[in-house]
C-alpha cells in the first residue's frame, strides 16, 4: 500500500525564518537528536559554552546552553515561554532588522546548495543585545547547518556565541570550511558576494596567539628571539589588516573570522 504524507507548510516565524517556503513531507525523527542534546549538555556545563540549536520545522529553539550569555538573565523557562517575541526584547531594534535580513539572505544562499556543501559552510555575524540589568552586551555568532530531515531539508542549525568588546562588530559572511572561499553580505543587494579571504601570516598568527594567552609584547619578542621593535612592527601590520584599533580587537577579529 502506498505510503501518504501529509505535506506540512511552515509559517513565518519572524527571527529565524527563510525567505522561502519550507516544506516537511513528514515530522522529523527527534529521537536522532535528543541523545546528541543530552551530550551536549554536559559539554556547555563543564566549560560554560554557549550554544543554541533553532528548529526550522517547530519554529522555535530546540536547544539553549544553561545560563547562555543570550539569556540576559532571564531564565529557561521564560525564554520558552515567549519563544519568538524573546529576541526582540533583548536585540537592539536596528540590529534585530540587520540579523533578519542577513539570515534571511544566509538561508536562501544555503539552500541553493546540496546537503554535503552545507556541512562544511558557516554564517558569522555580531549584533548588541539588551541585559535584564540594563548592561548592553556585543556577541559574536557562528551558525552552522545541523541536521537535515529525510528530503534534505534544512532541519536545524546549530548556533555558538562569544562576547565581543564594543566596538568590535564582524561583517556578516559565510565561509567554506577547507577552503579559501567567503562571501560578505552585500546590504544593497541582500546578498553574499565572494571575495578574497584575509590571511595572516605563520608568524602572524602566532604572535596573536601569545597575546592571546597574556604575554606581553617584550615576552612575546623573547619567545620568538627577535627585537622588540620587531613584534611591535608584525603587530602593527595585523591591526591594519584586520582594522582593529587595538590587539585586543585583533585576537577577537581572528576568533571569529577562524584566522587562527
Amino acid at each position: 500500500m502506498q505510503l501518504m504524507l501529509t505535506l506540512i507548510k511552515m509559517t513565518p516565524f519572524d527571527f529565524h525564518t527563510p525567505p522561502y517556503d519550507l516544506f516537511f513531507e513528514e515530522e522529523p525523527d527527534y529521537n536522532i537528536i535528543r541523545q546528541k542534546v543530552e551530550i551536549l549538555d554536559t559539554i556547555t556545563k563543564m566549560n560554560g559554552q554557549n550554544v543554541c540549536i533553532i528548529d526550522f520545522y517547530k519554529n522555535n529553539y530546540f536547544y539553549i546552553s544553561p545560563n547562555h550569555i543570550f539569556n540576559c538573565g532571564y531564565s529557561l523557562t521564560k525564554i520558552k515561554e515567549m519563544g519568538q517575541k524573546f529576541p526582540e526584547l533583548i536585540i537592539y531594534e536596528e540590529d534585530m532588522e540587520k540579523e533578519s535580513i542577513t539570515k534571511d539572505a544566509m538561508c536562501a544562499f544555503f539552500a541553493t546548495k546540496n546537503i554535503k556543501s552545507q556541512e562544511k559552510m558557516t554564517y558569522f555575524s555580531s549584533h548588541r543585545l539588551k541585559h535584564k540589568n540594563g548592561n548592553i552586551l556585543t556577541i559574536l555568532n557562528q551558525y552552522k547547518p545541523f541536521l537535515f530531515d529525510s528530503a534534505g531539508k534544512m532541519w536545524m542549525t546549530i548556533g555558538i556565541s562569544t562576547l565581543s568588546t564594543k566596538n568590535h562588530f564582524v561583517e556578516s559572511f559565510i565561509e567554506v570550511e577547507g577552503t579559501n572561499e567567503r562571501f560578505i553580505f552585500n546590504p544593497q543587494k541582500k546578498d553574499f558576494n565572494q571575495i578574497h579571504k584575509i590571511n595572516l601570516s605563520s608568524k602572524e598568527q602566532q604572535i596573536l596567539i601569545l597575546a592571546s594567552q597574556g604575554y606581553t609584547s617584550k615576552e612575546i619578542a623573547a619567545t620568538q628571539e627577535v627585537s622588540l621593535n620587531t613584534i611591535k612592527f608584525h603587530k602593527q601590520n595585523i591591526l591594519l589588516k584586520l582594522n582593529a584599533q587595538n590587539i585586543s580587537e585583533a585576537i577577537l577579529y581572528a576568533y571569529s573570522h577562524n584566522l587562527f
